[in-house]
């Protein structure tokens, strides 16, 4: 094999969104009992845990707001609302939650922490001097330090046991280093650097490229049940509108029209992600149209009390499409001829985070008018 480890750097988990449950991400977990081990520096779980930590105070710190302000606008009795803010103080710190998805990612994915302490202090100094990658010849160049010790300590766990490491990250320091580096390659592309890692991968596509191009009808309304149900589990999307109006919405719903297995190219073209012994999961990229729905409510303030007062809602409609990818696990029974595939499992990643439903005003036709 190429590579003996993979390792990710920060900007990856950034980029899935820090979905350690769901996604790519969880295709990591492939390598806990694999022949590839999954390695992470220090530096990048200290990095991951700030994010969630901080993440997790901000949804809180939210939450309590918005229970204050339902009470405050009388939308939620006083005694309920007490009761849901004592409920939410009852619940583990920010901190906490953040350090046990950590640990459950730890113990789901089995990656090996690299210490920060056992980096080569010298050799730091001498590449922030010389502007030797990570560093740059900038005023920003302090900022490289966290990234300057994770890769150097990554190397040096690398030369000490002999194998070869396969970083994944979009930075252009950890590029830079790895051009001069024996021990690490990197790739931008997660999910080309999942298949680069893959045993038999060459069979694994094939098989996969032989069940796209006849897949059975059987098949087909499993993949498009799945696209459905993926499509319409979308949620926290933010509608964008336009109004002369002040707006609130309600959560947005999407319903699937249809949807296109393409590629850059206009064809269709996968990554294979994981391979068991009786399944593979490929990452299939599409195009999705869809309608999407969401109730808004209307007010206007008012000059005189300086509030805010209710005018009307509406159910405002519109047609909506984006790219995205679906990771499509297809599984077959152990035989001597060929198996017979199947879809187990379809999960949408890569989704947008809102839908445009241009201008929307209220709907007043039921209220003012009788036919």
């Amino acid at each position: 094999m190429k590579y003996d480890a993979i390792t990710l750097d920060t900007n990856i988990f950034t980029n899935n969104g820090y979905a350690l449950e769901h996604g790519l991400l969880k295709q990591l977990e492939q390598f806990k009992r694999g022949s590839v081990k999954f390695v992470l520096s220090e530096i990048v779980v200290r990095e991951v845990f700030r994010h969630l930590e901080k993440e997790n105070t901000e949804i809180r710190s939210n939450l309590d707001k918005a229970i204050n302000r339902a009470k405050n606008k009388k939308l939620l009795a006083e005694k309920t609302a007490d009761k849901l803010l004592k409920l939410t103080e009852g619940e583990p710190t920010p901190k906490k939650l953040a350090l046990e998805r950590i640990n459950t990612f730890r113990k789901n994915t089995g990656f090996q922490a690299i210490k920060a302490d056992g980096a080569d202090i010298s050799e730091l100094i001498k590449r922030y001097f010389n502007y030797k990658p990570p560093f740059e010849n900038n005023n920003e160049k302090r900022k490289e330090f966290p990234d300057a010790i994770a890769l150097l300590t990554l190397e040096k766990y690398a030369k000490e046991n002999n194998i070869k490491i396969l970083a994944v990250s979009k930075d252009k320091g950890w590029i830079d280093f790895a051009a001069s580096s024996k021990w690490i390659d990197v790739n931008s592309d997660f999910s080309k650097a999942l298949s680069e890692l893959q045993l038999q991968l060459k069979e694994a596509q094939s098989m996969a490229e032989s069940f796209l191009s006849n897949i059975p009808d059987s098949q087909k309304e499993l993949l498009n049940a799945g696209v459905a149900e993926g499509v319409a589990d979308l949620y926290g999307l933010y509608a964008e509108a336009d109004s002369d109006m002040y707006y609130e919405e309600e959560e947005v719903r999407l319903e699937l029209k249809s949807f296109n297995l393409i590629d850059d190219d206009g064809s269709c073209d996968f990554n294979v992600v994981q391979i068991g012994s009786n399944k593979i999961v490929i990452d299939l990229p599409m195009f999705v149209e869809a309608t999407a729905e969401a109730d808004f409510s209307f007010s206007i303030r008012d000059s005189i009390d300086k509030d805010y007062v209710g005018i009307g809602s509406n159910t405002c409609v519109a047609d909506t499409d984006f790219l995205c990818s679906a990771l499509v696990t297809l599984e077959w029974e152990p035989t001597d001829g060929s198996p017979e595939i199947e879809i187990t499992n379809v999960e949408l990643i890569n989704t947008p985070d809102s839908v445009d439903f241009g201008f929307i005003r209220p709907d007043f036709s039921d209220e003012y008018y009788e036919e």
